[in-house]
């Protein structure tokens, strides 16, 4: 995936690494790595049946109070994204709200791939 610029947010792959070097909120981050594990679950679920899923990269992140979800497609070099508040995204957590959030981001995200000129240089973001 491509670097973004900016990189002051939380790269949600290494909260193992947050974890392990701040112990008292090992629970917490356990906690958000599981439920980040099961949206990027949902999402490749998605891509699975939509798409090929060779081409597609996952990416989320935690940056200003918000999750972010990133679909990168190496065919075409561009990034789409989505984001919540992070206190929405717990609260449709909780209500399992999300899992069809994240199928409609991702199924809308693959037809942007296939039908829209994007950017290769900044985010696309979706609504």
């Amino acid at each position: 995936m491509k670097k973004l610029k900016n990189e002051q947010g939380i790269n949600l792959n290494d909260l193992y690494l947050l974890a392990k070097n701040n112990p008292k909120y090992s629970k917490l981050l356990g906690e958000i790595a599981g439920i980040d594990k099961v949206i990027k679950g949902f999402a490749e679920d998605t891509i699975i049946n939509y798409a090929d899923p060779k081409v597609y990269y996952i990416k989320t992140e935690l940056l200003n109070n918000c999750y972010n979800f990133y679909l990168f497609n190496s065919e075409v070099s561009a990034t789409i994204g989505k984001s919540w508040l992070f206190n929405d995204f717990l609260s449709k957590c909780e209500t399992k709200m999300i899992e069809k959030e994240i199928i409609e981001a991702t199924t809308k995200m693959i037809n942007m791939f296939n039908n829209q000129k994007l950017s290769e240089s900044k985010i696309n973001w979706i609504i």
